[in-house]
């Protein structure tokens, strides 16, 4: 028998841009804004991409082998496919607020190699 990653593709394969990820976050959590603003999802997922890309005060792009933008999405992927597993259970105990926290803490987690 053939090993487990040659009979299913990797779904995280298509992850590949910071807009899927955002565009699930919208789905996922509610986001409650005001008239005007952005969602924090959507505010959160544009400075990630703008600090890999080096484009926040004068930090350098994030330019590592493993921890790198692409390994952010998805991991952030995964984050929001549980949280809406979560959302779906009546015993998920976890506000709305804290889910998009969640979202904010895995796409920020590898900011810490900023230059």
């Amino acid at each position: 028998s053939a090993p487990l990653a040659a009979q299913s593709p990797n779904p995280l394969a298509g992850v590949d841009g910071i807009e899927l990820v955002a565009r699930q976050a919208r789905t996922v959590l509610p986001g409650r804004t005001q008239a005007g603003q952005e969602p924090f999802s959507d505010a959160v997922c544009r400075l990630t991409a703008d600090l890999f890309a080096g484009r926040v005060w004068s930090y350098q792009p994030i330019a590592l082998r493993y921890h790198d933008f692409s390994h952010t999405l998805q991991a952030s992927y995964v984050y929001l496919a549980l949280a809406a597993a979560a959302r779906g259970r009546p015993d998920y105990g976890l506000e709305d607020r804290q889910l998009e926290l969640g979202l904010a803490a895995v796409l920020l987690h590898d900011t810490g190699y900023l230059k």
